[in-house]
C-alpha cells in the first residue's frame, strides 16, 4: 500500500509505523517479514514483532529490525505502547535502541523516541500522525527526524482507502495513496502509489485460522522490483 498505513490496520507492526495503533490491538500476535530491497543482497531487511492488548483500551508491542550486511549494517530494537485517551483519541510512544556498524569501525549506538497519534472521526474515518526520531537515536548521519500524517476511510465494509504524506527536512514531501479490498473473509488485495519518489506497489494477503500470510511487490525508478513476504501468527482474541 506504498506505506500509506499510518492510520490503517491495528497490528503489532504499529510499533514501527505508529505506536498509537497499538491501543487498538484486539489479539496477541507474532510476525516476521523478509525482503531484499530492490533485489540487492546488500539491502536485506528482516523484521520481527510481537504484541497484544493489555486491556480493552491499551496495547504493547516489541519489535526488532535488521537492515543491510557488511560493510553497512543497522539493527534496531523497539518497545512501544499505546492507549486510548478520551473516546476518540489514541496516543502511543516507542523507544528504540539503534546500532549501526560501518566496515571495521566500532559500532555506534544510542536511544531514540517515536510518538504517534490517532483520531477517530466516527466509525469510518481516521486521522493520524507519526513523529519518527522525535528524539534521534544516533548522529544525523544515520538517523533523520521525520513526520508522517495520514488519513484512512472505510468506504465499504470490505474496502479501505488510505493516504499519507512523509515530511523530511531537506526533501520534497512524499505523497502516498493505498487501498485494500477484502474479496472474502480470508483473502485481500492491496495496491498503492507514491510520488517523490514515483513508485507503485501491489500485494495480497491470505488468512486461515491463526495464520496470516502476506506478499507485496514494490517498484523502483531504476533498480529491480522489491518482493516482501510476511508471516503472522495470531491468537488470544478478545
Amino acid at each position: 500500500m506504498s506505506q500509506a498505513t499510518v492510520a490503517f490496520t491495528d497490528s503489532s507492526w504499529g510499533v514501527f509505523t505508529n505506536p498509537a495503533r497499538l491501543s487498538r490491538l484486539g489479539v496477541w500476535q507474532v510476525g516476521s517479514s523478509y525482503s531484499k530491497l530492490f533485489g540487492l543482497d546488500q539491502l536485506a531487511y528482516s523484521v520481527i514483532s510481537a504484541g497484544g492488548p493489555l486491556n480493552d483500551s491499551s496495547g504493547l508491542a516489541l519489535g526488532l529490525t535488521s537492515f543491510g550486511t557488511s560493510p553497512y549494517q543497522e539493527n534496531q530494537l523497539f518497545l512501544g505502547g499505546g492507549a486510548t485517551c478520551l473516546q476518540y483519541f489514541q496516543l502511543g510512544a516507542a523507544a528504540r535502541l539503534a546500532q549501526v556498524k560501518i566496515g571495521s569501525q566500532q559500532p555506534a549506538s544510542g536511544f531514540g523516541l517515536d510518538l504517534g497519534l490517532l483520531v477517530n472521526l466516527g466509525s469510518r474515518f481516521r486521522l493520524a500522525g507519526y513523529f519518527k526520531e522525535l528524539l534521534p537515536a544516533l548522529d544525523y548521519t544515520w538517523s533523520r527526524s521525520s513526520n508522517v500524517y495520514g488519513f484512512s476511510c472505510q468506504i465499504t465494509p470490505k474496502a479501505t482507502l488510505t493516504s499519507a504524506v512523509l515530511l523530511e527536512p531537506g526533501f520534497l514531501p512524499s505523497w502516498r495513496v493505498g487501498q485494500e479490498i477484502r474479496l472474502t473473509e480470508y483473502f485481500a488485495l492491496r495496491s498503492g502509489w507514491s510520488a517523490n519518489p514515483d513508485r507503485f506497489s501491489f500485494g495480497l494477503g491470505f488468512q486461515e485460522g491463526c495464520w496470516q500470510v502476506d506478499y507485496a511487490l514494490t517498484s523502483h525508478e531504476v533498480l529491480q522490483l522489491t518482493h516482501l513476504f510476511t508471516l503472522n501468527f495470531i491468537w488470544g482474541r478478545l
